[in-house]
């Protein structure tokens, strides 16, 4: 087989899985809504949501206090980042934290539920928390802020750490995302019915049509014949046509004499 013929093999192959998909296009919608239904049911009903809270402070720790800032200021604060987002969540600071506010929180699920972030070339931290409350949210990210600016200033030998934005209620949660899991849930019904349809199609090798046997077994069908339960019924509707007919010829029979 050269490249020609089976470059046109697969384009006819291409063409027939398109048809197979085409012809059960109603199966796959079905299964896209459901898989959608469902994805709204479990993110609605069976994730609990939760609400994120964020804080900013500015970092900058100045090597010679008599002169204003200097370059060298810029770089050594750039290098210091990421140790300050590490004291942030140090277990002095947690453990601070949950004391504090009276949290009932280990300090594993308290560090697991605050992000430390630092914007490309900046030197500002923001510290954001996620709870199940909003108000707890914001009252842990505030705490947060606080001991860590405490605690950092203490370890880095710095004055101060400038407080950039407070720690807002937040409104709307963050999680679960309902309108991204129903795309989502969407997608994988259509995926998962094309594959059982394409599935069904690839393990389904009995011969159907006279193109079937042309195509398949290289042979030309010269007629055929239809089968038995189709001549059965004919059978059965001439039977019921004849007795019908009968029927109404002795009717006008009986009716002349």
């Amino acid at each position: 087989m050269d490249q020609k013929d089976y470059n046109k093999e697969f384009e006819v192959d291409l063409s027939e899985l398109f048809m197979v998909i085409l012809g059960k296009f109603w199966v796959i919608v079905m299964f896209g809504i459901v898989f959608m239904l469902v994805s709204f049911l479990v993110s609605k009903y069976a994730f609990v949501p939760e609400f994120e809270s964020s804080t900013k402070i500015y970092v900058l720790n100045k090597q010679n206090n008599e002169s204003g800032l200097t370059y060298g200021d810029l770089q050594t604060g750039t290098q210091l980042t990421k140790d300050y987002m590490t004291l942030v969540t140090s277990r002095l600071v947690i453990e601070q934290v949950i004391a504090e506010l009276g949290l009932e929180l280990s300090n594993e699920e308290l560090r697991n539920s605050v992000t430390v972030t630092n914007p490309m070339d900046t030197r500002i931290l923001e510290i954001a928390v996620r709870n199940k409350d909003p108000f707890i949210a914001k009252k842990a990210a505030d705490a947060l802020r606080k001991d860590s600016e405490e605690h950092i200033t203490h370890v880095m030998d710095i004055k101060r750490i400038n407080l950039v934005e407070e720690a807002n209620i937040p409104e709307n949660p963050v999680t679960p995302n309902i309108s991204l899991n129903i795309a989502l849930g969407g997608v994988l019904g259509i995926v998962i019915a094309s594959f059982l349809i394409l599935l069904r199609f690839f393990m389904d090798d009995t011969i159907k049509t006279p193109e079937d046997v042309e195509k398949y077994l290289g042979l030309s069908v010269l007629s055929t014949i239809p089968l038995q339960s189709d001549m059965n019924v004919t059978n059965k509707k001439n039977k019921s046509t004849n007795g019908r007919v009968k029927r109404e010829r002795r009717r006008r029979a009986c009716g002349d004499n």
